[in-house]
């Protein structure tokens, strides 16, 4: 009698750590998408564009702001994956500011600045980028011309 109670005993403990792993699971899963601040945009362009003859003005902040609309941060615990592009690996915008960092070890996904990258934002198709050895994947979703 007892093995039998220790048995279901044990059944029962091994249900419930299945079910609490399964909803572990799926808060990782549903885990909301993070946003680029957009009040940072100006700061964005100045870190980008120093020592050039560019300013700031409305149509920048249009195309910025529509850009930064289909970027999505989306945390997602780092696995080894060969088919996605690391962050490090997208062509680096430092024409103007040889001296732009692009350190990613303390990555803010609130305050990246997306402008130092050579994103592909015409793209017609969703892209995948790892934030290098993170747990952040950035997604750009497509373009499309309405």
């Amino acid at each position: 009698m007892k093995v039998i109670i220790t048995c279901l005993f044990l059944f029962v403990f091994s249900f419930f750590e299945m079910v609490s792993a399964q909803e572990t699971d799926k808060v990782v899963l549903k885990s909301e998408p993070h946003k680029i601040n957009n009040s940072f945009l100006k700061d964005f362009f100045y870190e980008v564009h120093k020592g050039s003859p560019y300013e700031y003005d409305r149509e920048r902040e249009r195309i910025y702001l529509e850009q930064l609309s289909r970027i999505e941060i989306i945390p997602i615990p780092y696995v080894e994956n060969n088919n996605l592009k690391n962050l490090s690996s997208i062509d680096k915008m430092n024409k103007y500011n040889t001296s732009l960092s692009f350190d990613i070890s303390n990555f803010d996904p609130v305050k990246f600045n997306f402008i130092k990258y050579s994103f592909n934002f015409y793209s017609t198709s969703d892209q995948f980028i790892r934030v290098d050895n993170q747990d952040y994947i950035i997604h750009i979703l497509p373009y499309t011309n309405n």
